[in-house]
């Protein structure tokens, strides 16, 4: 990891309990320490993690975070090793010493580096990754007021072009047919697709719906690296049912790790 890793874990390690705080994910089975205020990650990170096929034991998240999607995708992917690159070195830290203490340390690994800027700042070799997921920040600067938070801005927003940057970075950083799944507010499904479909093909897309009478609130897509075309409109996950309650498929995804496979048929 080098002397800078270990200075920035070690800056974490000197963080007081009090400003950060211990979470539970995937019912219990991983145990996330993250900031108490600031960016937190959620439920879109499970599913995320949730959406990533085994097509090879390569993967790469594009801004990680605390690493609850990756060390997600490392429970239900017992043969995946993990590359998670993100612009924060302090949440890069905590990411760390999540996969240490949730026994994942030697199938996780945080770069810090800024997509960005120049590729030759990434250790990653191009065509080198099976997958690459990612949740890319909601808004692009000018949409919004900034936040007063400097994390959640930094989490938050992107430049006007950073969904093409993103996406073309993971179509360099892909083998040949490698795969791309993210997740982002269904309103940013135009962006999502303008940014994706001129490098990946085979794109399926699988709406979140918080309930059976409610617009989706998420959205998730995958695709492939040279494919071209072809868009398929799956059926909707409903994570609660009129009586709020939540759903049979989304207590497995959730709570018990199961998969959410992005197949034509929706299922």
């Amino acid at each position: 990891m080098g002397s800078r890793g270990q200075l920035q874990d070690q800056r974490m390690n000197e963080l007081s309990q009090s400003s950060v705080t211990q979470d539970g994910f995937l019912g219990g089975r991983l145990t996330i320490t993250q900031p108490r205020t600031g960016h937190r990650s959620g439920h879109d990170a499970v599913l995320l993690a949730a959406a990533i096929a085994p097509n090879g034991p390569n993967l790469c998240e594009f801004g990680c975070g605390v690493g609850v999607a990756s060390l997600c995708a490392l429970h239900r992917l017992p043969t995946a090793h993990v590359t998670g690159v993100e612009i924060d070195p302090e949440l890069g830290a905590l990411a760390r010493q999540n996969a240490l203490g949730n026994g994942y340390a030697d199938r996780f690994s945080v770069v810090t580096g800024d997509l960005s800027g120049e590729m030759a700042d990434l250790p990653i070799a191009p065509a080198s990754m099976d997958h690459i997921f990612f949740n890319p920040p909601y808004y692009r600067h000018g949409e919004v007021q900034p936040l007063a938070d400097p994390t959640r801005q930094q989490a938050h927003h992107m430049a006007a072009d950073g969904l093409d940057v993103w996406s073309r970075r993971a179509a360099s950083f892909l083998r040949a047919k490698g795969q791309v799944t993210v997740i982002g507010p269904a309103r940013d499904l135009p962006h999502l697709l303008a940014a994706l479909s001129p490098r990946f093909g085979d794109l399926r897309l699988k709406p979140i719906m918080p309930r059976p009478d409610a617009e989706a609130s998420r959205i998730i897509i995958t695709g492939q690296r040279d494919r071209r075309g072809s868009v398929s409109l799956l059926s909707p996950l409903i994570l609660q049912d009129g009586a709020g309650h939540p759903s049979i498929q989304a207590e497995e995804i959730l709570r018990l790790g199961h998969a959410l496979a992005l197949s034509a048929a929706g299922r």
